[in-house]
C-alpha cells in the first residue's frame, strides 16, 4: 500500500518487478484508444476555425507551452504520493518528458518571437486540479494524455509546413503514447486487485473533468466568433 503524503490518501501500489521501466512501441491495441471520439472531432473543427485568426500560431505555442508547464506541476504534485518503485520510475520519467516538452516548446515560441519582433510574454502554469491520490492520478492522465495527444494531432496538420515547429510536436506525440499506454496499464493491474470499484469512481471523475473541459473550450470558441466572422468578412470570404 503506497502512504500518500500530506493531503493525499492511502492509493494501492502496483504490482510487478522492479526494473526500470522502457518506453515501448505503443502496440496497435493501444493505438486503438487514440481514436477520436465526437469530443474530439469537435474540438478539431473549432481548432481549425481559430486558427482563421492573425496570430493564432503564436497563440497556439503559448498554449502548447504553458500547458506543457501545468502537467510538470501537476506530476511534480503527486510523485512523493508513489511508493512502489516501479510506477516511480514512470511518473519519473513522465516528469522529465513534461519538463522537456515545456523547454522544447518555450524554445520555439521564443524563436517564433523573435523572428516576428514580438514581445515575449511570461507562461505561467496554471494551478493543479487539488488533492489526487494516486488512483485518481493514473484516471486523470489515461484520458488527459489520450486529449493532449488528439490536440497535437491537430496541431500538426494546422503547423503543416513549418518543419521545426512538427518535429517538436511529433517528438511530444511520441511520449504522450507513451503516457497514455502506462497510465491505462497501471489502471488495468490495479484492476486485477480488486480496486474496480475506486477505478471506476476515478474514470467517472476524469470523465467529469473533461466534460467541463469541453464546455470551457467550447464556450472560449463562441467568444472569439465575432473576431473569425470579421475577418473573413474582410477578406470576402462567405
Amino acid at each position: 500500500m503506497d502512504h500518500i503524503e500530506s493531503n493525499y490518501s492511502p492509493a494501492p501500489s502496483a504490482s510487478g518487478d522492479d526494473a526500470t521501466p522502457s518506453k515501448r512501441k505503443v502496440s496497435t491495441s493501444k493505438r486503438a484508444r487514440l481514436t477520436r471520439d465526437s469530443r474530439a472531432r469537435v474540438i478539431a473543427q473549432l481548432m481549425r476555425w481559430r486558427a482563421r485568426i492573425p496570430g493564432w500560431d503564436v497563440d497556439a505555442l503559448r498554449t502548447l507551452t504553458s500547458t506543457e508547464a501545468d502537467g510538470v506541476a501537476m506530476v511534480s504534485a503527486v510523485l512523493p504520493a508513489i511508493g512502489d518503485e516501479r510506477l516511480r520510475k514512470l511518473v519519473q520519467q513522465h516528469l522529465a518528458d513534461e519538463q522537456r516538452h515545456v523547454d522544447a516548446f518555450g524554445e520555439r515560441l521564443a524563436n517564433v518571437e523573435s523572428e516576428r519582433g514580438i514581445d515575449p510574454v511570461a507562461v505561467h502554469p496554471a494551478e493543479t486540479i487539488g488533492s489526487l491520490n494516486v488512483i485518481e492520478f493514473m484516471a486523470y492522465l489515461e484520458l488527459g494524455e489520450l486529449r493532449a495527444y488528439q490536440c497535437l494531432e491537430n496541431y500538426r496538420d494546422l503547423f503543416e509546413g513549418d518543419v521545426k515547429t512538427c518535429e517538436v510536436i511529433d517528438s511530444v506525440m511520441r511520449d504522450e503514447q507513451f503516457h497514455c499506454a502506462y497510465s491505462h496499464d497501471q489502471l488495468e493491474r490495479w484492476a486485477t486487485e480488486g480496486f474496480e470499484d475506486e477505478i471506476e469512481a476515478a474514470r467517472k471523475w476524469a470523465d467529469d473533468i473533461d466534460t467541463s473541459a469541453f464546455r470551457n473550450q467550447c464556450l472560449s470558441f463562441v467568444s472569439m466568433l465575432p473576431r473569425i466572422i470579421f475577418r473573413r468578412s474582410a477578406n470576402g470570404t462567405s
